[in-house]
Formats: structure tokens, C-alpha cells, sequence
């Protein structure tokens, strides 16, 4: 079966997703292709876990420099495994979510793979 769309996003990082929400806005059909797991680099494997990870070190970090200065803590360390829990806790139900849903519109079309361009139509 062949189908044909106005705009294929190669990717669902952030910028991806912003110009194909845009164009299915605009009533074009929309293809999204991504070998990897969509969400992107960012929300997946980037900025948010990063974000998670160092955090949590900081605050450590924090709480050790100002023990004695108002702050009392009698054993500050990080559990490894819950804090990776915690992690996943927001960055799987994101991930399944954006390669299972089932209320994706018919102007979009997800798929996983890579992109590879066979025929270019232009109007």
C-alpha cells in the first residue's frame, strides 16, 4: 500500500514533534519515522534524566556543604536504585505512551525504522 504525505519528520526529538503538530494543525498529512524510541533524545536520554541525576547529586552536595550552617542531616548518599526508579518513573510512561497511542489522528502516521528517501514527488 502506498500513502502519501506532505511532511515526513525524520526523528520525534522536540523540533520534530513541534513542526509535525504544526502541520497536522494545518490539515497535512503527517508521517513521523524514528529508529529509536520516540520521545527524543532530550526527553528520554538527555536534558530530563541529566536533569534527574544531577539533581539529585546536588542537593547531596548542598546539604553536606551547609551541615553545621542550620542544616542537620545525619546521613546524606544517594540510593542508586531508587533514584533510577524514579527516573523511569517519568520517562517510560512517556515513551510507551508516544508508540502506543491510540488516539493517534489519521493526518499522522508513526513508524519506527529509518528514513530513507525512494521517490521525491514535488509539487
Amino acid at each position: 500500500m502506498t500513502r502519501k504525505f506532505d511532511v515526513i519528520a525524520i526523528g520525534i526529538g522536540s523540533a520534530a514533534s513541534a513542526v509535525a503538530s504544526r502541520c497536522r494543525a494545518a490539515g497535512w498529512q503527517v508521517a513521523i519515522v524514528d529508529s529509536r524510541p520516540f520521545g527524543g533524545t532530550c526527553a528520554l536520554r538527555g536534558c530530563d534524566p541529566k536533569k534527574v541525576l544531577v539533581g539529585a547529586a546536588e542537593a547531596v552536595d548542598w546539604t553536606r556543604r551547609m551541615k553545621g550552617n542550620g542544616i542537620q542531616a545525619a546521613k546524606i548518599q544517594i540510593d542508586w536504585a531508587e533514584l533510577m526508579r524514579f527516573k523511569r518513573s517519568f520517562i517510560e510512561p512517556f515513551r510507551n505512551g508516544a508508540k502506543t497511542d491510540s488516539r493517534e489522528p489519521a493526518s499522522r502516521r508513526s513508524m519506527v525504522g529509518r528514513a530513507s528517501p525512494v521517490q521525491l514527488q514535488f509539487k
